[in-house]
């Protein structure tokens, strides 16, 4: 190669940008009733990293599910490396006290859902909630709205879910008991959810 060629090939490191140095972060700091996390995800389409956060500040349980149902609460974070700032931009509170697990949902639908138990929510900034109900316990362990539906009955404790589509729309979930079922997501021109449509599959 002749010097210009080289000089083509190979950068000038002087004008590489360098690696950002990592952080220690702590929840606390964010706020004060950030503890005992259920579940945490990377948000997709965001310009920074963007973490969702499922939390219980306050425990419950079935002797006093009637003062204290709805104890869940969910906070998006957004950290920025370059001046290290972590400022929460949104949050959604009194989710149902059977949340325990968060699947991150790619563009264009977007958001997270939230896995209870008993039901499954769909969570956006700056889209309304939409969730629905898996059976009849929903009735007495939550005032959180949601949309029943008809022949539907199972739980999801101990279920595990992943999404089989690329834009984010289908996700496969097994239960505890082996059953597999095949979940849709539904959407108006708006990103707005319409339907959570369970189909069993085995």
């Amino acid at each position: 190669f002749q010097n210009d060629d080289v000089e083509k090939i190979i950068p000038d490191c002087d004008n590489l940008s360098l690696p950002l140095h990592s952080y220690v972060l702590c929840l606390k700091d964010i706020d004060d009733s950030l503890s005992n996390i259920l579940d945490f995800q990377f948000l997709h389409g965001y310009n920074d990293p963007t973490v969702v956060i499922l939390y219980a500040p306050i425990n419950t349980w079935v002797g006093i599910i009637n003062s204290r149902k709805d104890n869940v609460k969910l906070i998006a974070i957004s950290i920025n490396l370059n001046d290290q700032s972590h400022p929460a931009i949104w949050s959604i509170p009194s989710l149902p006290c059977d949340s325990f697990g968060l699947l991150s949902i790619p563009k264009p639908i977007g958001g997270a859902l939230v896995f209870g138990a008993n039901c499954v929510i769909h969570l956006n900034q700056g889209v309304p909630a939409y969730g629905i109900s898996l059976n009849s316990f929903t009735e007495s362990n939550t005032d959180f709205p949601l949309d029943t539906i008809e022949d539907l009955v199972v739980s999801l404790d101990c279920s595990r879910f992943t999404i089989i589509s690329e834009v984010g729309d289908t996700i496969a979930l097994s239960t505890k008991d082996g059953d597999i079922y095949v979940i849709f997501l539904i959407t108006d021109d708006m990103r707005k959810m319409k339907k959570i449509h369970f189909q069993k599959a085995s």
